[in-house]
């Protein structure tokens, strides 16, 4: 599974919490492709709002959906 976003917590959900306990230490890893093709889009979609307010004087993307 995937994290989720609340707000402004991020939730990693796990298949399962068997022997875990709370204040266990635990280790995470990033799917560094994945995470990648994410930095390019999101400065990939400061480029494309650069273009569209300066070509039509207007249109800021407000938010993140495509």
């Amino acid at each position: 599974m995937g994290p989720q976003s609340r707000g402004e917590s991020v939730l990693h959900l796990l298949d399962s919490a068997e022997g875990l306990n709370a204040g266990d230490a635990i280790h995470g890893s990033l799917d560094w492709n994945r995470r990648y093709a994410l930095m390019r889009l999101h400065t990939a979609l400061h480029v494309m709002d650069a273009v569209v307010v300066k070509s039509h004087n207007n249109g800021q993307i407000t938010g993140g959906d495509l």
